[in-house]
């Protein structure tokens, strides 16, 4: 019976190492009397770049690894983990070739018989790839919302059936309000004077995800009739739903109201010059009708 105890025991103990030998995560278990390394899996070679072996054989140790400006936070991080019994922390380290990656870092503590601690286990996985991502986008987002604020157009961001979520202060002032808190919650469809303008371009934002330099005629919250041109786009999830709309909406009044301007004034330049044109013929016509009377009157005489 004991045989066969002891032959289930090593055949668990094969299947965890194989488990552990096939794990990208760098899986290490310390001393927790002086830290030193028990055991160790395959992947710290990808991490680190330094054969297994040398941290089996104490020539290289995990902290040796941590980036110097990482390296006081990091150490209190080990030492707190006996007292914790669980931690993790996110910091950098640097390979054989000093190349700095991301690693997040848990630490537990594993007891053994008579609630003796038996070792400490940690599992460091490389999150370099997620973080520069996350990085790049935040930054991404820092400068949308610089100029998200910064421009004098009006910049929106609203539900799929319209209410604001966000708007920025030319929005708030083209809308007639005086504060953010006073448009969100409110819907963009109240703004919009042609309800069949309106669904025309929400149809094209499903059709083609946006909309470029589209005309429409707003309100603001007075009823003061201004006409824009908008420039939107569907966000969608990862499914293809759409979560929300964002766009800038551009302040054309004046600019359409001056070419109108032009307009009837290029019309009454051209209808002028047209009855200039036809007075000097009529003008010519009686000065050489005078002239014939004058002549016919000659030869009566």
């Amino acid at each position: 019976e004991r045989r066969k105890t002891r032959l289930e025991l090593l055949k668990m103990k094969d299947r965890l190492e194989s488990i552990l030998h096939s794990m990208n995560d760098v899986v290490v278990s310390f001393s927790p009397v002086d830290r030193s390394i028990i055991a160790i899996n395959p992947a710290v070679e990808a991490l680190y770049g330094a054969p297994m072996r040398d941290f089996r054989s104490g020539r290289k140790h995990i902290m040796d690894f941590v980036h110097p400006d990482d390296a006081d936070e990091v150490r209190s991080f080990y030492e707190s983990v006996p007292e914790l019994e669980f931690a993790e922390r996110v910091y950098r380290i640097m390979d054989i070739n000093e190349h700095t990656k991301w690693v997040a870092d848990e630490g537990r503590l594993v007891y053994g018989e008579q609630g003796r601690v038996r070792r400490i286990d940690h599992v460091i996985r490389d999150i370099t790839e997620e973080k520069l991502a996350l990085d790049a986008l935040r930054q991404s987002e820092e400068k949308y919302r610089s100029f998200f604020e910064s421009t004098t157009d009006m910049a929106y961001a609203v539900t799929p059936n319209g209410t604001f979520l966000d708007i920025n202060n030319a929005g708030i002032a083209l809308m007639g309000f005086q504060k953010r808190e006073d448009v969100i919650g409110r819907n963009i469809k109240d703004a919009w004077v042609d309800v069949a303008e309106r669904d025309d371009l929400l149809n094209e934002l499903r059709e083609n995800g946006f909309v470029d330099d589209k005309r429409a005629r707003f309100k603001d919250k007075d009823g003061k009739i201004i006409e824009v041109a908008i420039t939107a786009r569907a966000k969608l999830n990862e499914f293809g739903e759409i979560i929300h709309y964002e766009g800038l909406i551009h302040n054309i009044t004046e600019a359409m109201e001056d070419q109108r301007n032009r307009v009837l004034r290029n019309a009454a330049g051209g209808l002028c010059h047209y009855l200039n044109s036809h007075l000097m013929t009529l003008l010519f016509a009686k000065e050489c009708m005078q002239e014939d009377i004058g002549a016919l009157n000659r030869l009566l005489q």
